[in-house]
C-alpha cells in the first residue's frame, strides 16, 4: 500500500463505514498485512493525523490555546501546508495533495485578554468571526488549523484582513483587575496571489 489518495480514500471509507462487510473485511485483511511487513504508510499518517486533529477539533478555526510545538508537529505529516500571516501576505496556490493547512498569524498578544478575530475584506465587509481565541504564551502568537478546502475558501477566494479584537490587561495599584477597552490592536491582509 501507498499514501496514495485512493488509499486514503479506501481507509475513509472503511473508518466511516461506507464499505460492505465484505469489503471491509476484504481491506482489513489487505491493511494488516501490509502494516505486519511494515509497508502501511497510511495508518502511521492516519495516527499522527487524527491525534492533532481531534486536538484542534475540540478548540475551533483559531485553535484556542495552540502552541508553537503542536503547530510544528502537524507540519512534519504529510499532506500539510503551511502559511505564516503577517502584515500583508500573499498567498499561493498549495500542493494539490495538502490535506490541512495549519497557519500562524504573527502578532504578540502577551499582555492581552478577551481576543476576538474579525475577518473582513478590505472594505470591511464582515466575513466571520473566531471569538475568545488564545495566544501561544510563548510567543503570543494565533495558530490555526482546517482542512485544505475550508482554508481555500477563506484564504485564496478574495483578499481578507484578520482584524484582532482585544482588551490590554490592566491593574490597579492596589493589583485589581480594571475594565479596559476593547481595541483593534493588530491587522493582517491576506491577499490570493
Amino acid at each position: 500500500m501507498t499514501a496514495a489518495d485512493d488509499t486514503l480514500a479506501l481507509l475513509d471509507d472503511y473508518l466511516s463505514t461506507a464499505m460492505s462487510d465484505a469489503q471491509a473485511a476484504a481491506f482489513e485483511e489487505a491493511l494488516f498485512t501490509e502494516a505486519a511487513a511494515g509497508r502501511a504508510p497510511e495508518l502511521r499518517y492516519l495516527d499522527a493525523f487524527f491525534e492533532q486533529a481531534e486536538w484542534f477539533a475540540s478548540r475551533g478555526g483559531f485553535s484556542s490555546g495552540a502552541t508553537a510545538e503542536q503547530i510544528a508537529e502537524l507540519r512534519k505529516l504529510p499532506g500539510v501546508h503551511y502559511i505564516d500571516v503577517e502584515a500583508n501576505t500573499q498567498v499561493g496556490a498549495w500542493p494539490t495533495d495538502t490535506k490541512f493547512v495549519v497557519y500562524r498569524l504573527d502578532v504578540d498578544l502577551r499582555g492581552y485578554e478577551n481576543i476576538d478575530v474579525s475577518i473582513v475584506t478590505p472594505e470591511g465587509e464582515h466575513r466571520k468571526w473566531f471569538r475568545d481565541v488564545v495566544y501561544d504564551p510563548a510567543d503570543g502568537a494565533l495558530y490555526g488549523a482546517c482542512d485544505a478546502p475550508l482554508a481555500a475558501s477563506t484564504f485564496r477566494h478574495e483578499p481578507l484582513v484578520a482584524r484582532i479584537h482585544a482588551s490590554r490587561v490592566e491593574s490597579t495599584e492596589l493589583g485589581e483587575r480594571k475594565p479596559a477597552p476593547r481595541l483593534v490592536v493588530a491587522e493582517l491582509s491576506v491577499t490570493p496571489k
